[in-house]
């Protein structure tokens, strides 16, 4: 009797033991893959006031342009994405994307979205139906980490078609240029050229020379 005793003992804390090891294995599992998601996959964390505090040492760990006291992307070639774009509404904004990757001598870059290793691109283009915002024809719509400088996934508008049609895609420049941290110059006559201009409307309006070595002085580590 005291044989079977020791032997229901001996398999009860075997049980035990064993279900303790099941749930270490298990949360050292999740811990693993939150740790390499977080390390493979950096700008695809939580938006704006949902970055915990590890996760925001994690990101700045990771940043080449920490250097800047700007606010900045951490990270180069931006992904990219379309949401309800009609063919000419797409190639209007790569053209707008190709465009800066020139004006900044490939620096700037931009690379469609992969699905199958990231699920969110850092910028959403959306495109809307003419006359469904009566004010605004583009919208910038820039997110960022808690407690950093570094922008997190964002989002464009796109309300109206660009009167520039065939040429620059200047509302497409624009908005893109607000997600760099470019805001808008006064509205005057000598900036009427200027593409950060909100009332400009000249199809060969370009980015300033001013706001060109904005970008290249955080982006540009090589210099």
């Amino acid at each position: 009797m005291d044989e079977e005793s020791n032997i229901i003992k001996i398999i009860f804390i075997g049980i035990i033991i064993a279900m303790f090891l099941g749930a270490l294995i298990f949360m050292t599992i999740i811990w693993y893959n939150q740790y390499y998601n977080k390390i493979a996959n950096p700008s695809l964390d939580i938006l704006k006031n949902e970055t915990s505090t590890t996760q925001t040492l994690l990101i700045e760990d990771l940043d080449p342009y920490s250097n800047t006291t700007e606010m900045h992307w951490d990270h180069l070639p931006l992904t990219y994405s379309h949401l309800n774009c009609t063919e000419k509404q797409t190639n209007r904004t790569l053209q707008a994307m190709e465009f800066l990757n020139n004006r900044t001598s490939d620096i700037l870059a931009f690379i469609p979205l992969d699905i199958e290793k990231f699920n969110k691109s850092d910028i959403t283009f959306v495109c809307h139906e003419t006359g469904s915002n009566e004010l605004a024809i583009g919208e910038a719509i820039p997110h960022f980490y808690n407690n950093t400088l570094i922008y997190a996934p964002s989002q464009i508008n796109i309300y109206k078609p660009s009167h520039c049609i065939g040429r620059r895609p200047t509302i497409e420049i624009h908005e893109l240029l607000h997600l760099f941290g470019l805001g808008h110059v006064e509205a005057k006559e000598s900036t009427w050229k200027d593409i950060m201009n909100p009332y400009a409307t000249r199809c060969e309006a370009d980015i300033s020379e001013k706001d060109l070595t904005y970008l290249l002085n955080i982006y540009n580590i090589s210099q």
